[in-house]
Parts: C-alpha cells; sequence; structure tokens
C-alpha cells in the first residue's frame, strides 16, 4: 500500500508554492511514504494528507510536522485545491498532463481490466488524468 502511495500521490501546486496531495489508503502507511517525498522533494514545502485517517504530514524544506485539519474544508472532501487556493499556472499543467494521458493512449490497445489490476479505481478520484 506504501508502495502505491508512491506512485498514485497526485500534488497539485497552491499560490503559496506549497504543494498538496490527499489519498485514502487502506492502511496507515503514510508515515512510511513521506520519507520518500522529503527525500525526492527535498527543496519544496509540501504537505501531504491521509483523508481516512484524517491526518497528514507537512514538510517545510527542512522539517516534518504531523498535522490535521477540519474534514469540512473544500479541499479535503475534494481532494482539490480550488481556483483561488491554486498556483496560475497550476490549472494548465493540469490541462498539460491529462492532454499527454489521452496522447499516449493508444485506443486499440485498452485494456481497462488491466489498468485496474494495475492502478485500482479506489485512487482515480484523486489522480489529475482520470479526472477533468
Amino acid at each position: 500500500e506504501a508502495h502505491r502511495v508512491l506512485q498514485f500521490m497526485r500534488l497539485q501546486k497552491a499560490a503559496d508554492g506549497t504543494y498538496f496531495g490527499l489519498m485514502e489508503p487502506i492502511y496507515n502507511v503514510m508515515p512510511m511514504a513521506v520519507s520518500h517525498f522529503v527525500d525526492r522533494f527535498s527543496t519544496m514545502s509540501f504537505l501531504l494528507y491521509d483523508k481516512r485517517r484524517g491526518f497528514g504530514f507537512y514538510y517545510d524544506g527542512n522539517n516534518v510536522t504531523r498535522v490535521t485539519m477540519p474534514d469540512t474544508l473544500q479541499h479535503i472532501v475534494t481532494g482539490k485545491l480550488s481556483e483561488e487556493m491554486m498556483d496560475s499556472d497550476e490549472m494548465l499543467f493540469q490541462k498539460l498532463w491529462r492532454t499527454y494521458f489521452k496522447a499516449i493512449a493508444i485506443k486499440e490497445r485498452s485494456n481497462p481490466r488491466k489498468q485496474r489490476q494495475d492502478m485500482p479505481v479506489r485512487f482515480w478520484k484523486y489522480m489529475t488524468e482520470k479526472n477533468g
């Protein structure tokens, strides 16, 4: 499950430069996964949030802090930042990513069963390429 968090976490850039990602993993694996993101994105600030358990980890570029947020916040409910909270280029990058995802797909080789096996449907609602 921790490996799936690494594979399927999609980050959105907020207006303040912080990246936001939300998932609902079956098991409590976010504490194991956060170190990967710290290593990979050591110069960026980000918030990874486990909606199912109601906590996440905020990394400010130096320290990791466990955080909780009200589950009524719009971006916690939907998993998406509102346009007011997004960086000015984030919508463009999301559109480009969806366009790329569609462009590389070969219609004749479509295999929905295999896709669901490799990328479980439960992750789709938070994936840029599946929503748009």
